[in-house]
């Protein structure tokens, strides 16, 4: 009895045994996997999110490339001082108040009328013809870009 005893107890820490080993050999190489899976899985996320950022960058760097290209024409150097300060304080000026109008009419009037004052300063100053016009057309100019922003952010 004491020999069955024994060997029963052999069995069973054979047996235990056994089965850890079976398990030990089946789960590390799924875990193996299963890691290897979710590496590739992030790598593919991490190529998705860089994929997309490059898009974002790109479409800045084309919108900053128009920007430039629509000011490129403007050369502030040949524009006097006060005009550049009317010329600011007009846009500024339309930016406070478009934001109040609703209608696309309205904001294109409040344009005409502060454009109108703009001459009626730059007229004030002792400036050029050309420099009157260059004022004019920064105004206008900004105001377009302006109104291309909002488009855009809608």
């Amino acid at each position: 009895m004491e020999k069955f005893k024994q060997g029963l107890n052999q069995f069973w820490v054979g047996a235990v045994f056994g089965v850890c080993l079976a398990l030990s050999l089946v789960l590390i190489p799924l875990a193996l996997v299963m890691s290897t899976v979710n590496d590739v899985l992030k790598v593919q996320e991490v190529s998705t999110l860089v994929s997309q950022v490059t898009q974002m960058v790109e479409k800045t760097q084309n919108k900053l490339a128009n920007t430039k290209q629509k000011f490129a024409a403007f050369s502030f150097k040949e524009l006097d001082k006060t005009a550049l300060i009317n010329v600011i304080t007009a846009v500024q000026d339309y930016q406070l108040q478009s934001h109040t109008l609703l209608d696309d009419k309205q904001k294109q009037a409040l344009s005409v009328q502060l454009q109108a004052r703009l001459k009626q300063e730059l007229a004030q100053h002792t400036l050029s013809e050309e420099q009157r016009e260059l004022a004019i057309n920064l105004y206008k100019r900004f105001i377009a870009t302006e109104a291309e922003l909002e488009q855009t952010s809608l």
